[in-house]
């Protein structure tokens, strides 16, 4: 069988794979800078379609291996939908629909792919830095020059955004959101990069970049998740690096340390000045109180979801497909577990269940604070589980387990 090494077939699977992952990562909704968004979606719909056939030769039971969960909430949405719309007759939206799909046919096509190859690394090294490097310079456009990227890329959105008080969100719309996905790809690209001069440099430019659009974008949540990576990347770094680069990387730490400690006044009075909202002044300053309104909120979202989940007597919901028709309690569950358990009831026991199946794995594939850093990432949001970083992670975890238990396998070793 041919490799990906001499295959020119194979060659351009995995350049593609890189590309369609890139745009389905970093959002589609750049292809709507240039008008052709819906011709995107089906090209990509056919193009992972046709690459899918292509690798399905060994089971059918292997086309849902790294695609389980996105499988299940498909297959249990459409039948929760069929149920509530004679109960309830609510109305049926197909958006998460279509957008999960789309994660079913390109994540089944790349897991089968790189499943069978070793150089699985390279494709998510490179992924990883095109998504974020996609992502910087749209939160860079969006920081430097708001009202171009407004008109430019936001107009398919109903609401608009504050100019003078603008929280930067890059395409994604919701700040935690996007601060989240750029510190999850910086932290997976930092995992599975060579540790060569030039990535060594690139990674503090991209730490700087991505702590930068993290405080504009006055995260708490992506503020946690970014000061957590950096200490796991540091430790790795420490742990795994020679005496010189430890030495380095010291140093540049009580550089960093003590620049700060000298400036601090000046740094606290120039955030304190600064029209932009960051995390600081979201936390002490002028925007403490949309910061207490947030808290709130997302206290009164645990009681919807409870509310809303009584009116289905806490069995099953509506599903994704209704879902959006049947909420009608207010602020959203900012976490993933109410969330799903507000659409689809005690059907999402499997969800957990498939989930704590990726947590075993994890810890086999040595992973487990990447896994952590996710469930950190959806524990305080609305709708994570649809967002394609969720299953780019998870598929991640699944090719590491299936190549360290192959490793185990040829070496004898019980797993």
């Amino acid at each position: 069988m041919l490799t990906i090494s001499n295959s020119a077939f194979n060659k351009a699977q995995l350049l593609l794979c890189i590309i369609i992952g890139t745009f389905i990562v970093s959002f589609l909704y750049v292809f709507k800078l240039f008008g052709i968004y819906y011709w995107s979606l089906i090209a990509i719909f056919l193009m992972s379609l046709f690459f899918l056939a292509r690798n399905v030769k060994v089971s059918v039971l292997a086309f849902f291996l790294h695609v389980k969960i996105i499988f299940y909430l498909v297959t249990v949405s459409m039948l929760l939908a069929i149920v509530d719309f004679i109960v309830h007759g609510h109305d049926p939206h197909f958006n998460d629909l279509i957008r999960v799909s789309l994660y079913f046919i390109y994540f089944s096509w790349a897991g089968l792919f790189l499943s069978r190859n070793e150089r699985y690394k390279d494709c998510f090294e490179k992924l990883a830095l095109a998504a974020l490097a996609t992502l910087i310079i749209l939160g860079l456009w969006e920081f430097i020059a708001p009202a171009s990227f407004n008109s430019n890329l936001l107009e398919m959105y109903s609401e608009g955004k504050n100019e003078s008080a603008f929280l930067v969100s890059g395409p994604i719309r919701d700040s935690n959101s996007y601060s989240g996905m750029i510190v999850i790809l910086f932290f997976l690209w930092s995992k599975v990069t060579n540790k060569t001069l030039f990535n060594s440099i690139l990674q503090i430019c991209l730490f700087v970049l991505v702590g930068t659009l993290v405080n504009f974008s006055a995260s708490r949540l992506g503020t946690i998740m970014f000061i957590l990576s950096s200490i796991s990347i540091a430790y790795d770094e420490l742990k795994n690096g020679t005496g010189a680069k430890r030495l380095f990387i010291i140093s540049s730490m009580l550089v960093f340390f003590a620049a700060v400690c000298v400036n601090l006044s000046k740094i606290v009075s120039l955030l304190e000045n600064s029209n932009a909202v960051t995390v600081y002044t979201r936390v002490y300053g002028a925007a403490s109180e949309r910061t207490l309104q947030s808290n709130q909120e997302r206290l009164d979202s645990i009681a919807n979801a409870l509310n809303f989940s009584q009116s289905y007597f806490h069995t099953w919901g509506p599903g994704m497909i209704n879902f959006s028709s049947a909420w009608s309690h207010g602020v959203l569950p900012h976490n993933i577990f109410l969330f799903i358990y507000a659409q689809y009831g005690i059907f999402s026991l499997i969800v957990l269940c498939l989930l704590y199946l990726s947590w075993k794995r994890a810890v086999l594939a040595k992973e487990k604070r990447l896994f952590c850093l996710l469930v950190l990432f959806s524990s305080l949001l609305v709708n994570a589980l649809y967002y394609p970083i969720f299953y780019l992670v998870l598929l991640y975890i699944d090719l590491k387990y299936i190549a360290v238990k192959r490793a185990k396998c040829c070496t004898g070793e019980m797993i």
